[in-house]
């Protein structure tokens, strides 16, 4: 528990924070099995939900518990979800963006 103390005062102060060991060697390797055989030839992938294989993932209750204590009990998933896999033979774009579904203007 200390652990994901230390992590939420990380989370709001740095705005990040790191679970270790949140799966377990056999689970790595079937979510690397399942990016590999979704991504085939395909760096990136928009709209994780549309793969059922990404599905135990998204609601992994041992993730979700976590982001419960992180961020409140009120979380959603936006369908704004994006896979993407470096094949180490081009130059990838490490940036990223992401727009605020909740934003009022």
């Amino acid at each position: 528990m200390s652990d994901l103390l230390t992590n939420k005062n990380q989370l709001l102060s740095q705005g990040y924070c790191v679970i270790r060991n949140l799966f377990n060697d056999k689970e790595v390797d079937e979510y690397k099995s399942i990016i590999r055989n979704v991504h085939g030839k395909i760096n990136d992938i928009g709209g994780l939900h549309n793969y059922r294989e990404y599905w135990d993932l998204i609601v992994n209750e041992r993730l979700l518990k976590i982001i419960r204590y992180l961020l409140g009990p009120d979380i959603y998933y936006l369908y704004n979800s994006n896979s993407s896999i470096d094949n180490k033979e081009e130059m990838e774009d490490d940036a990223w963006h992401r727009d605020n579904a909740c934003r009022i203007f």
